[in-house]
């Protein structure tokens, strides 16, 4: 069984995965928000921070995203198992 400690940190990983998963979407999208949000243009309007930003956080939303199903097969096979 999946107890319930188990079950939070898969929900926590997927959210953080949609999270950041949306937040690469936005930033295809809306590019400006970065500098509009924290008041500071890291790459003065050539767009390389923000490329930089899109692919970090889809590998980010890629990566929690195997990470939180990976772990509910471990658990949900290892309880099936016991």
């Amino acid at each position: 069984m999946i107890t319930r400690t188990r079950k939070r940190l898969i929900a926590a990983e997927i959210i953080g995965a949609g999270l950041s998963g949306f937040l690469a979407v936005v930033t295809i999208f809306w590019r400006d928000w970065l500098e509009l949000l924290f008041g500071w243009d890291p790459d003065h309007h050539n767009g390389t921070a923000e490329i930089l930003l899109i692919a970090g956080l889809a590998a980010l939303s890629l990566l929690l995203g195997c990470v939180a199903r990976w772990q509910r097969a471990r658990w949900a096979t290892a309880a099936a198992a016991s």
